[in-house]
């Protein structure tokens, strides 16, 4: 049974909220933990495709937004900026995993231009306004989830194993204090 916007508790925050600085003392679970906000995302924006003049949904919008302006470019930053060139210098030979890390790459720079295709529609739902096409932003919605969705699983399935296979303990301590930084946090003990 799907999901209806007004299952969502009306005063959940952002995930990226609750996080402490010993959340990031295992940085590569908190990405696995981010893939878990991203698939959340997903979910909440195929709610709003299904149902975009729900009674709430400009408060979905809004939650939406927020997390495409201000927690995915967090997420990519710790890829691109960290993750992904400490896995680089880390396994320098192992070709496979460079080719990918450059397809994500490119993929996070479709990832940016997709999700600002859906800035200003959610923004005029946030604001109570219908869409000029329904049909037409429900079907970009979904088309921006599956993009998400491939995206994540070639990370969960082979980036991630990487970096637990590659990193040290002070290269994932480096990325942690990265990331907490990123979020204005203190470093994790």
């Amino acid at each position: 049974m799907p999901v209806k916007t007004s299952d969502r508790p009306k005063n959940e925050k952002r995930n990226d909220d609750r996080a402490g600085p010993g959340d990031f003392r295992d940085p590569i679970a908190a990405i696995y933990r981010e893939h878990k906000r991203i698939s959340e995302f997903c979910g909440w924006l195929m709610v709003l495709a299904d149902n975009l003049d729900a009674d709430d949904s400009a408060q979905t919008a809004g939650l939406l937004l927020d997390y495409l302006e201000t927690g995915l470019p967090i997420h990519l930053a710790d890829e691109e900026e960290d993750l992904f060139p400490l896995l680089e210098r880390r396994a320098p030979s192992n070709k496979r995993l460079a080719l990918v890390l450059e397809l994500l790459v490119l993929e996070h720079r479709d990832d940016i231009e997709s999700g600002r295709g859906l800035l200003e529609p959610l923004r005029g739902i946030a604001a109570g306004k219908q869409p000029a096409d329904a049909d037409l932003l429900a079907h970009y919605m979904r088309t921006f989830r599956r993009l998400l969705q491939r995206h994540q699983a070639m990370e969960n399935d082979f980036v991630l194993p990487a970096a637990n296979q590659y990193l040290s303990a002070d290269d994932k301590a480096a990325l942690g204090r990265k990331m907490a930084a990123r979020r204005g946090l203190s470093s994790p003990g």
